[in-house]
């Protein structure tokens, strides 16, 4: 199942507060330190998508709306499956002058502003995830899938925040990245099509020294 292996890395549950939504940018890295971060800083956008021969999948980015969709028809003895995946997120690197070593320990604080609506129905495989993805770690947001009945889950806003270092969101030393997921999956059962959607806005995705 692609959305696992292309997410699967060490799972940890953020802790999520409420408070009232704020007008954020969809992405900002602000430590208090002048000139630590260099100029290429960029957002990041991919959407991807997989269907089976009996299967459909979706996958799409607009502005700040991620919505992933997949159904897969009857089963016939083949595997019928669709999956799709979409993500944004920011890329980040430090300033060349600041030293990473000096840097890498120090504790940051992530913040992730977002609202999501997942569904799945069938008797065949319904997977439905929203997944923050920082380099070393994969923290699940919202897992629910099925094979019988049905789910829904809508939560119109949520902030997630958790306590970090740049080592640990780093890829190397100087650059790292924090991506949101929207992934659905669905595998045909024996009576009924699975469906899955995954829709997912996020506000800001933050990062700053705690």
């Amino acid at each position: 199942m692609m959305v696992l292996t292309v997410f699967g890395t060490v799972a940890v549950t953020a802790q999520a507060v409420n408070v009232q939504k704020p007008l954020s940018p969809l992405y900002v890295v602000t430590p208090p330190l002048p000139n630590v971060w260099g100029e290429r800083v960029w957002n990041y956008q991919d959407a991807e998508k997989y269907a089976s021969p009996g299967a459909t999948s979706s996958a799409d980015i607009s502005g700040r709306t991620l919505t992933a969709t997949a159904s897969a028809g009857e089963s016939t003895g083949a595997r019928v499956e669709g999956e799709s995946f979409c993500a944004v997120g920011v890329n980040w690197y430090l300033n060349p002058c600041v030293n990473w070593d000096a840097v890498k320990s120090k504790p940051v604080l992530v913040t992730v502003l977002l609202g999501y609506k997942v569904a799945g129905s069938g008797s065949g495989k319904a997977v439905g995830d929203v997944l923050l993805e920082a380099s070393h770690a994969t923290y699940t947001l919202v897992h629910k899938d099925t094979t019988a009945a049905s789910y829904s889950v809508n939560q119109p806003f949520k902030v997630v925040q958790f306590r970090t270092t740049l080592s640990q969101i780093g890829v190397s030393p100087g650059y790292g990245y924090l991506h949101v997921f929207a992934g659905a999956f669905a595998n045909a059962g024996i009576v009924t099509s699975p469906q899955s959607s995954t829709q997912v806005t996020v506000y800001s995705v933050g990062l700053q020294w705690a």
